[in-house]
This record gives C-alpha cells, sequence and structure tokens, in this order.
C-alpha cells in the first residue's frame, strides 16, 4: 500500500513516525491503567487494614476516627498549612470566612484551673445581660466546668442560633453565684479591636488577624480617626478621592487655608459646613488633622488574602504592584495592583509594628509597604509564611485546607523561610533586594527584616509571675466589686496598691519565679547534689560552700519581700491594675489603650513619625 508524501516525508518514513507515535500512546495509557491500578491496591490495601482492625484489634475502635486519622497522616510529609480542618478546628475556620459565629459573646481564659471571663464584646448577649470581666464560670448549663479548657468551654458555649445556653458564675467579692440564661446569636469577629489618635495627631490601628470583617472595620476607624481631615459631600462616612481637600489656589497642595469646602465663601467653617469633631473641643482645628499612622499588626498570625489587600488599596496609589503568586512549577498564576486611589494622604507617614508572630496576611501589608517606600517597619523580624491556602469542603463536619501557591511581593521577595519540600531552610531567596522607589535595599531568605529593629519591654520576672496567676485581674474583679467602683475616671492611687501587695502576699503560694542570679543558684546547686534540706552534708565536704548557698538563699528571700516597692516594678504593677481596671469598669478597647501607655516600640512609632526628618531618612530621602 502507498501512502500520500505528506510533509515531505516518503512513505516509509511515514509509516515509520506512525508506528512510534501509535507506541508512545500504548505507552502513555498503560502508564495511566498502571498508575491507576496502583492506586486501586493502595485503596484496597487500605480497606483490608480497616477491616482486620474493626475484627482484631483487643479495645474497642472508632472507624471514623481512624480515617480521619489515615487523612492527616497523608498530609504529614507536606507543609504544615496543608490539613484536614475537623471539629472545632472547622467552626474555627468558618469563623474566620464567615466573619461571624454563633455565640454569646465573651473571651475565656483559664486561671488556676478556673475559667475565667476575661471580658464580654460589646454588643453581645454576655454583654447586654450584665456579665462582666473577672466573673469565674462554674457551670455550663448542667455540666460542672471547674478545671475545663477554653477549648472545651467554647465547644459547648457556641451552639445553634437562637439556643439557650445557662451560666452559672462566681463574680469575686459577692458571696452568691449569680446565673445568666444567654440567648445565642450571631457574634460578628471584632479585628480591630481598638483605634485612637494622640495628642500630637499621630493616628493608631491595631489589627488582630484577616477574617471577612476586617477591611470594613479598618476602614471605619481609619475615617474616625481621621474625621476632622475632608469634608464628608457624599456622606458615606468615608474619605473619598474628591474630598481630600478643596484645592482653592490650584497648587496642587493642601494648604491651612483649604481645610474644609468653604460653601458659602464666608472664610469661615459655619454650622452649616458640618465636620466630625473628634477631639471634641466644638472647633475645626489643627489638632483633629492626622499626621502620621502607625498600623499595629503585632501577633496577627494573618488570615484572608482579600482583606489584606484592601486595605492595601487604601494605602497604596493606583496602579502600584502588590503582590503576586506562583503555583506549581513556578508558574505565576495572579499578579494584584492597586486598583483605586488611596484613602489616606500619601503625604501622611506610615509605620508598621510587627514581631515574630507577624505572619501570611501581616507579612504582606508589612512587606508590601516597605518595598514601594510608603512608609516603615518597626519592631522585630515577622515569622514568614509566604504560602497561600485554599479551603475544599469535603463534607458537612470536614474540609482540607491545600496551599496551592507561594506569593511574591514587589521587591520580588518570597516572604517564606521554611522549604518544607526539602525540609530545610530556602536559600533560594536568601538575598538582598531593592525597594522599587528608594532603592534600599531590604533583606530577603523569609519573613520581613524592620527598616527599625526593637526589643520589646521585658517584663521583670515577678510581673510576669502576677500576669501568668491571673493576680491582675483576680484582685480587681474583687476589689471593684466589693467597693462598687464605677467611676471610668478612676486611678491607680497609693491606697489600691497597698490594697494589692497585701491580697498577692496571702496568695503568695502561687507566684512561682526566679530573680536575676537566682537560676545560676539553683543550677549550681542542682550540680553539687544539694537540695533544701542537705546542707549538713554539704557543711561536712564544703562549710564555707554551705554558708554561701545558705546566705544567697536568704539574700533571694528578702529580696522577694521587697517586688510591691520596687520601683521599676511599681510601674508595671500600675499599669497591670490600670489595664483591668479598664477592662472590667469600660470595655476592652480602654484596656488595649491603657496598655500602650507601657509600649516602648508603639513610644519608638510615636516618635519616629513625629519627626519627619527622622522618618524620612530612614525611607533614604
Amino acid at each position: 500500500m502507498n501512502y500520500p508524501n505528506l510533509f515531505g516525508l516518503n512513505s516509509r518514513r511515514f509509516m515509520i513516525l506512525k508506528f512510534k507515535y501509535f507506541i508512545c500512546i500504548i505507552f502513555s495509557i498503560s502508564m495511566v491503567l498502571s498508575e491507576k491500578n496502583e492506586i486501586l491496591e493502595y485503596k484496597k490495601l487500605i480497606d483490608k487494614t480497616l477491616r482486620y482492625v474493626e475484627n482484631d484489634y483487643v479495645d474497642t475502635t472508632n472507624q471514623s476516627d481512624l480515617i480521619i486519622s489515615s487523612l492527616k497522616g497523608m498530609l504529614d510529609n507536606l507543609d504544615p498549612y496543608t490539613k484536614i480542618v475537623v471539629g472545632s478546628s472547622k467552626d474555627r475556620l468558618d469563623m474566620l470566612t464567615k466573619g461571624k459565629y454563633g455565640g454569646v459573646g465573651i473571651r475565656i481564659g483559664s486561671l488556676r484551673d478556673t475559667l475565667t471571663v476575661l471580658s464580654p464584646m460589646e454588643d453581645s448577649p454576655a454583654y447586654s445581660e450584665g456579665i462582666i470581666s473577672g466573673d469565674q464560670i462554674i457551670k455550663i448549663d448542667t455540666i460542672q466546668a471547674i478545671g475545663f479548657s477554653t477549648r472545651q468551654a467554647s465547644e459547648i458555649i457556641r451552639g445553634e442560633l437562637g439556643s439557650i445556653v445557662k451560666l452559672k458564675v462566681r463574680r469575686p467579692g459577692l458571696k452568691k453565684y449569680l446565673t445568666f440564661e444567654l440567648k445565642r446569636s450571631n457574634i460578628a469577629v471584632k479585628d480591630v479591636p481598638f483605634w485612637k489618635i494622640d495628642e500630637n495627631s499621630i493616628g493608631y490601628i491595631r489589627i488582630t488577624r484577616f477574617s471577612r470583617n476586617t477591611f470594613e472595620d479598618f476602614s471605619k476607624a481609619l475615617s474616625e480617626i481621621d474625621s476632622e481631615n475632608f469634608y464628608d459631600n457624599n456622606g458615606n462616612g468615608f474619605r473619598d478621592l474628591e474630598e481630600k481637600y478643596i484645592d482653592e489656589n490650584k497648587n496642587g497642595e493642601w494648604d491651612f487655608g483649604e481645610r474644609y469646602a468653604d460653601k458659602n465663601k464666608n472664610g469661615e467653617w459655619d454650622s452649616g459646613e458640618k465636620y466630625d469633631d473628634s477631639n471634641k473641643n466644638g472647633i475645626y482645628d489643627k489638632n483633629g488633622q492626622l499626621k502620621g499612622l502607625i498600623i499595629d499588626l503585632r501577633g496577627n498570625s494573618g488570615g484572608l488574602l482579600r482583606e489584606a489587600i484592601q486595605i492595601l488599596n487604601t494605602l497604596i496609589r493606583k496602579g502600584e504592584p502588590l503582590l503576586y503568586t506562583k503555583g506549581r512549577d513556578g508558574k505565576i498564576l495572579r499578579k494584584y495592583k492597586s486598583t483605586s486611589d488611596p484613602v489616606l494622604s500619601e503625604d501622611i507617614p506610615i509605620a508598621v509594628l510587627v514581631n515574630n508572630s507577624s505572619a501570611s496576611a501581616s507579612e504582606i501589608i508589612s512587606g508590601v509597604i516597605q518595598d514601594l517606600d510608603r512608609g516603615i517597619v518597626i519592631g522585630r523580624t515577622t515569622f514568614g509564611k509566604g504560602l497561600v491556602q485554599q479551603v475544599r469542603t469535603l463534607n458537612d463536619t470536614i474540609s482540607l485546607k491545600v496551599t496551592n501557591a507561594k506569593y511574591y511581593i514587589p521587591s520580588g521577595r518570597l516572604i517564606q523561610k521554611e522549604d518544607y519540600s526539602r525540609n530545610k531552610k530556602s536559600n533560594l531567596n536568601n538575598t538582598t533586594f531593592s525597594t522599587l522607589n528608594m532603592n534600599r535595599p531590604v533583606n530577603g531568605g523569609g519573613g520581613i527584616t524592620p527598616d527599625v529593629k526593637t526589643k520589646p519591654n521585658i517584663q521583670p520576672s515577678f510581673i510576669r509571675a502576677l500576669w501568668r496567676e491571673g493576680l491582675f485581674l483576680r484582685f480587681s474583679s474583687q476589689y471593684i466589686n466589693v467597693n462598687n467602683i464605677t467611676n471610668v475616671d478612676f486611678k491607680i492611687n497609693k491606697k489600691i496598691l497597698n490594697e494589692f501587695e497585701k491580697y498577692c502576699e496571702n496568695l503568695e503560694s502561687e507566684l512561682d519565679y526566679e530573680l536575676p542570679g537566682e537560676r545560676d543558684l539553683t543550677k549550681m546547686k542542682d550540680n553539687l547534689g544539694i537540695n533544701e534540706s542537705g546542707f549538713n552534708i554539704a557543711r561536712n565536704n564544703n562549710f564555707l560552700l554551705s554558708w554561701y548557698i545558705k546566705g544567697m538563699n536568704k539574700y533571694f528571700e528578702k529580696q522577694k519581700k521587697k517586688q510591691y516597692k520596687d520601683s521599676e516594678n511599681i510601674v508595671w504593677i500600675k499599669n497591670g491594675l490600670e489595664r483591668e481596671f479598664s477592662r472590667i469598669i469600660i470595655n476592652e478597647r480602654a484596656r488595649i489603650g491603657a496598655a500602650l501607655n507601657v509600649d516602648s516600640e508603639y513610644k519608638e512609632a510615636v516618635t519616629i513619625l513625629s519627626e519627619y526628618d527622622k522618618y524620612y531618612s530612614i525611607l533614604g530621602f
């Protein structure tokens, strides 16, 4: 049989190519079939294993638990963010993606094995029914809650919307137990718990995570602290592009005389020319103008990427690159650019606070702001999580979070620190990059290295012990309830400090801490085999050594009795009480505000933003 001469090939060569092509097809099909057969064999192995365990294992087993464990085991050799999400973990994931959950709105901690209300959320059933910080949960419905973990308690308290949960609580300072019947409702997640503008017109916004409500909450906070900086023509509560200023002299800048829209052209800010009086002084003044913004992302482990992107849109000039993602084989999957003009004036300096717990979406915001020279980053090097997860629903109770991409910020840096595919630190990105506008050097290799590195205020071991045992909250709750304190303008005076000292001394046995140098003494005693009752043995062997150790023990005992009068400790004790008094009498926002009074990293940011020369020198101007 003769074949036509196709593409310049003679019939014999064409037959050979056809045969090779046929062999390739057969080989490919066989490979696919072989792979399918192999998978089928493994499925049979799983079925056999389950059957043998069910029939032969010495104890009763739960097949559902075994299957879930096998699913988890299947993912063990991948990165730690690709995982099966089930039960309470799925509830937390739903809370992140939906921005709300069915509950009563209380934050719970465990103090001395007792479930304690840290704070009720405003506008929640718990808040409206009168539960306050410091209340100790004794019973949930008919279940005794003593010794419960916070996770166990949360799983019981949360439930179907509209259903009732009954809480029996002990309120410190009161003799009778209190009982609350709370109707479960949709509790909105508050990811922006605090914001303010200080007397120097430096704004501060804290973001704890990125869930469905974060951008909306951030926008509200920003519009409030910047509320005397624009005329809200369209009444939407946001500072839109056309509302930045009225450029009367057409010089492209916002001059002093252009701080408002003078509708009637009388040169005065009249009642008909409304504004939001942030500082409540009755006039539109310079003190109400935002001069710098601090975004606090410390401890923020991340969340939804889209919320971070939306926040960046309010800060970054339209059209600027934000990040891009790469999938399998290094292919670029998606590029993100700023899609709108910034709400915040580009003339307003920005400082982002981060630490080693700032991860994922937090690193995107801080890294982008750094790469585009839009602001500075202050604090400690961030966690280094640059992986993107997609959530796949397997059934009503089980979901799969699977890593499907890595993200890179404008300078080209990969934020991911750990190369999990090779189980080692990644060296591929361990180099120096440059910012896009000022060409400043920025570090690769994972995480975001701050422009200004700081050391956090390290609390003395004595103060950490007081916090660890919950003594600030326990005392504050009891003192406020016994003395019926409701004044929001309270002061932590000497009388309260003395009462706190007495309260703690009665519970001295609960405090476990070591003073500087005491740990070294303990190590020396351990190395010599000397315990508290072993001084006679030591005396027989070495009288001077025994005498020294005894003397040091007495020294530390005396020093521990002086801790409440130590000048450094008094500052921390006073602030600890201010935080808890604020939380109980006012709200959680007030507690966060009080904590800033001893926050050295926050103070550093305020100082830099207040000194424009210092700020712009860091940016390389």
